[in-house]
Parts: structure tokens; C-alpha cells; sequence
């Protein structure tokens, strides 16, 4: 159907009420010309009486009797035509309104018919140019609008439907390329407890967690790419597998941090970036060399003193080419951990828009000091998850949860 001003016929305004009123009046005038002439054959009667009242003192009382029946006889003939008159321009009237109404029942009819979905119903033919010739073209262009409309929803459905299947294939891509083994390395399970879970908001997101070991040393890294869907899932994927092919040639976090954001610059058009928690974990000692590119601060877990650790505030990766990062060394004890996470968990929001926030995790963690890896980070999920109570989750949420407890040692 063609998209533009509609040219709307020439309809003489009022028409229809106009015939409609012409045909009632017409058969009120034609009544009321009957009731007039029986009223002037009756009135032509009583002066005729009267005629006779004035000579009936020359009547005999059998003749005047006569004259009287004769006269009530005429009122009643009056009575009778009159109501007659009426009872006949009420049907006729009722007829004349019947048929001159039948198109607007046709079009009431076409009007659910249309209602129910079928767009090709026929509407009624009508002769002249008044309000119902105008009826009829306004709902014959609305057959044509939903029928165009009702096309392009099946047909935007159907894309929708296609993408969203498309997005939910590429979410489970995406999902199958982080590591969900765990214990992730059997043979180290005396040394360390590792965890981690990611919870997307969408089909794809850009959230990521990885983790490899290699001669003794565990590589992990826990990060958030900027912006939301397709663009950040694929600056995701990049990353983590950069991250895995830098961790061979590096063991310093800062040297794979700097190395990894050479890479994300190069051709960096759209200006994307991600902050990332890069950490370094020699498995036999708890030694932890780090670099904090951007990301939340992390969470030490220990019985006696858990609290964020503040790092050297370094820039996310993709910003700046050049830039130098700096890593920093802690030492883990027995028992204690290293708690990582994105801002899509502090960020969660509740019906009242208030934040979960850091100071709740905190209080949360430190009910859980001496619980493994795998229970702290569902814990948390979970507490973050009743703390939303039902509300949508407007980010991804990843935990990852380190702790060492080499009985080897």
C-alpha cells in the first residue's frame, strides 16, 4: 500500500441525515395532509349540523336524536383517523429509518468481521456521497492499513524471533568458551580452592573470568568490558583469548597487561575498553604478584581481618596504548582468600533503586571466611539475588573466589 496523503472523496456533509429527515418529514406532511382534508370533510359536517340545530326546534325529538348519534358518530370517525394518522407515520417512519439504516448494520457487521482479522471482508456498496459513502471509505483505507500493518509485525516478529534465537546461540557460544571445571586442576586440590561463576543480564554480555596453570603458577583474571551486548560479547571473546596467549610468554601481571592493551588499541575504532583484575598466584608459596586495570578493588578473606585491598589505580585496557602499568605483591596466608567480582553485583538494584552496594558485600563475606571457594560465590550470587527480589538484573554478574590453603607447605 502506498505511503502518503490519502485523497479523501468529496462527501456532501450531512447528507444522510438530511434524506433521512426529508423522508420523515415527507411522510409526516403527506399524514398530516390526509388529517387535514378528513378535518376539513368533518368540519364541512358539523357546520352542516349546526345548520340543523338551528332549525331543530322544527324537528321532531326521533329526528334530532338522529342528528346527535350523527355527530358523535363523525367525532368518533376523527378520533379513530387521528390515532389511525399517527399509529401509520410511526411505521412508516420506522421503515423509512429500517432501511435507510440497513447499510449502517452491513458496516458493523464488516467492522467486527475486520476486528476478527479478516482484512478482506466486502463492505456494502453505497450510491451516494454522504456520510456512509464516507464510512465506507475510511474503513476500506483501514482494511488496507492493517492489513500492511499487520504484514510488517509478522514480519519484524519472525526477524526478532530469528535474532533473538541467533543471540541466544551466541550466548551459549560464549558461555562455553570460560572454564566450568571446578575443582579446575584435581591434582593441586590440597593447594588451592578455586570458583567462579557468571551470571549474564542478556543473551551475551561482557563480563569474563579465565584462569590457566602453567609450571606452577595459576594466571586468573576476572574483567568487565564497557557497554552492553553483541559489541562488548565480542570485545570479550577477544580478550580472554589474548589473556590465554599472553600468559604463555609473561609471568609478571603488569607485563600482560601491557601487552593485552597493545593488542585492544590497535584498530580500537568504536573506543571500547575493559577493566580488568590480572593476578599471578605461585602455588606453592601463596605468593600473589597483581595489576588492577581499572576494575573493583578486591576483597582479602580472612577470619580476622577481611577488607578491600586498594590497589595502584592503573586505566583500563584500550584506552591509552602506551601506558604504563604497574603491578603490586601480597602474600596469601593459609585459609585466606582473594574475592573478585564486577560491579554488576555491588550495582544491583532492589524495587526501591537502592544499590546492594560494597558495604553489604562486605558484611556478607565476613560471615563466610572459612567457607570454601565454590560456597562464598554462591552465597553471595544468591544474597544478591533475594536482595533484588525479583527485580530485572541490568547487568552481569561475575564472582571469582581464590583461596589458598597449601597443606604441603
Amino acid at each position: 500500500m502506498a505511503v502518503g496523503k490519502k485523497i479523501i472523496p468529496k462527501v456532501y456533509t450531512h447528507s444522510f441525515s438530511i434524506r433521512l429527515s426529508f423522508w420523515i418529514t415527507l411522510i409526516s406532511a403527506i399524514i398530516l395532509l390526509l388529517v387535514f382534508e378528513v378535518s376539513m370533510h368533518i368540519a364541512d359536517d358539523i357546520i352542516h349540523n349546526q345548520a340543523i340545530q338551528s332549525i331543530q326546534h322544527l324537528l321532531d325529538e326521533q329526528t334530532q336524536q338522529e342528528v346527535v348519534d350523527k355527530i358523535s358518530q363523525i367525532r368518533h370517525e376523527v378520533l379513530y383517523i387521528t390515532l389511525g394518522g399517527i399509529v401509520l407515520m410511526m411505521f412508516l417512519s420506522w421503515a423509512a429509518i429500517v432501511q435507510l439504516a440497513r447499510p449502517v448494520r452491513k458496516f458493523a457487521k464488516a467492522a467486527e468481521e475486520i476486528a476478527g482479522g479478516d482484512f478482506n471482508t466486502t463492505l456494502p456498496d453505497i450510491s451516494y456521497r454522504d456520510e456512509l459513502y464516507q464510512l465506507r471509505y475510511s474503513l476500506n483505507e483501514m482494511q488496507h492499513s492493517l492489513a500492511h500493518y499487520v504484514a510488517n509485525l509478522q514480519q519484524t516478529t519472525e526477524t526478532n524471533t530469528r535474532i533473538e534465537n541467533e543471540l541466544t546461540i551466541a550466548g551459549r557460544i560464549q558461555m562455553n568458551l570460560l572454564p566450568k571445571t571446578f575443582p579446575p586442576y584435581p591434582e593441586f586440590i590440597d593447594q588451592f580452592d578455586l570458583y567462579a561463576s557468571l551470571t549474564p543480564a542478556k543473551e551475551v554480555g561482557g563480563d569474563l573470568y579465565d584462569y590457566v596453570l602453567i609450571d606452577g603458577l595459576l594466571y586468573f583474571v576476572i574483567g568487565d568490558v564497557s557497554g552492553k551486548g553483541v559489541p562488548a560479547a565480542m570485545f570479550m571473546a577477544i580478550t580472554r583469548s589474548l589473556f590465554q596467549h599472553v600468559v604463555h610468554h609473561y609471568e609478571h601481571s603488569a607485563l600482560i597487561a601491557q601487552s593485552l592493551n597493545r593488542s585492544l588499541t590497535k584498530n580500537n575504532k568504536e573506543n571500547m575498553f575493559v577493566t580488568l583484575f590480572i593476578g599471578v598466584l605461585e602455588v606453592s608459596s601463596g605468593k600473589i604478584n597483581y595489576c588492577n586495570c581499572g576494575h573493583n578493588f578486591p576483597v582479602l578473606v580472612n577470619a580476622d581481618d577481611t577488607h578491600f585491598i586498594e590497589t595502584v589505580p592503573n586505566i583500563p585496557l584500550g584506552v591509552m596504548r602506551d601506558y604504563q602499568f604497574h603491578e603490586e605483591e601480597m602474600e596469601l596466608k593459609l585459609n585466606e582468600s582473594l574475592f573478585l567480582y564486577t560491579d554488576g553485583v555491588t550495582e544491583a538494584l532492589d524495587s526501591s533503586g537502592e544499590m546492594f552496594g560494597e558495604e553489604r558485600l562486605m558484611d556478607y563475606i565476613k560471615l563466610m571466611d572459612r567457607c570454601p571457594s565454590q560456597e562464598i560465590v554462591n552465597l553471595i550470587a544468591e544474597s544478591v539475588k533475594r536482595f533484588s527480589m525479583g527485580e530485572p538484573q541490568t547487568d552481569d554478574m561475575t564472582l571469582l573466589n581464590i583461596k589458598w590453603k597449601n597443606d604441603l607447605h
